[in-house]
């Protein structure tokens, strides 16, 4: 796609709906503005400054208050779905599916953990987050995932929309992408994304091995944190209790999910070999 100087404004529909009102202006992007965006905005630049460039180029604000971001070409994933709900449900390209795209992804999500080392901040108002930085924290994505990636060639090369950015340890926001990424979900919702069967353990050890995961001793206990922590969103979202019952269920079948599959996890995790 290319530019449009015109100043046109294009409704952009990639990544999960539960972000009103982004649109395209030119080779810009533009997205309503949090409490967090200009820290956001100043993680950004820290990112390019360390090399990592597979991020939008934050580019300040514009008349409306809106933040601007470079936009970056590519494919990306755009399907209406409930913005509370934890998976993109439409089926990937093909070549989303592949090994070495799950590969890819791993490599990606180190590359902006590295990056992000150095950048410290004392903000607390998160949109899913309020505390200080810990240490041993730095500021993570939150929701890397494939709807949240551009893809070019069938192989996710940046991440897009860091809304949900937050002080994290790197363990939990990789367990958080092996959610998405491998992916791990129910038989029904697998099919629906375009898998006829999730080799779960096999996946999840590709997606390790590119990331350079060494010391696996505490990553079963890591994808089960990130779930139990996801309870407390609703509190975030200020759903009404209907809402916030209905999403508590979602996460509960989730660790439900995860129970019944966590021996297969844990032979995975026991493998040997590292990236």
């Amino acid at each position: 796609m290319s530019g449009d100087d015109s100043g046109t404004e294009i409704p952009l529909a990639g990544g999960r709906s539960s972000t009103a009102g982004v649109v395209r202006v030119g080779d810009t992007v533009r997205r309503p503005a949090g409490p967090w965006t200009p820290t956001v905005q100043a993680f950004l630049e820290h990112l390019r400054a360390s090399g990592f460039t597979y991020a939008p180029r934050p580019l300040g604000f514009d008349e409306h208050g809106r933040e601007i971001l470079g936009f970056i070409e590519g494919d990306v994933l755009a399907v209406p779905q409930d913005p509370f709900g934890d998976l993109v449900l439409a089926r990937w390209p093909d070549a989303w599916r592949s090994a070495q795209a799950l590969a890819a992804a791993g490599r990606l999500v180190r590359g902006l953990h590295e990056a992000a080392r150095g950048f410290r901040t004392e903000h607390l108002s998160w949109r899913l987050h309020d505390h200080p930085m810990r240490p041993g924290e730095v500021i993570c994505h939150g929701d890397a995932a494939p709807w949240n990636a551009v893809y070019r060639d069938g192989m996710p090369f940046a991440l897009i929309d860091f809304d949900s950015a937050r002080p994290d340890t790197p363990l939990l926001d990789l367990a958080s992408a092996a959610w998405h990424f491998v992916p791990l979900a129910d038989a029904k919702t697998a099919r629906v994304l375009g898998f006829d069967e999730v080799a779960y353990g096999e996946r999840l050890a590709i997606f390790l091995d590119a990331y350079g995961l060494a010391d696996r001793s505490g990553f079963a206990q890591a994808l089960q944190d990130v779930k139990t922590r996801e309870a407390g969103y609703p509190r975030f979202w200020r759903l009404g209790p209907a809402a916030a019952a209905g999403y508590l269920d979602h996460v509960a079948e989730q660790l439900r999910w995860l129970a019944s599959h966590m021996p297969e996890i844990e032979r995975a995790l026991a493998r040997a070999g590292t990236a």
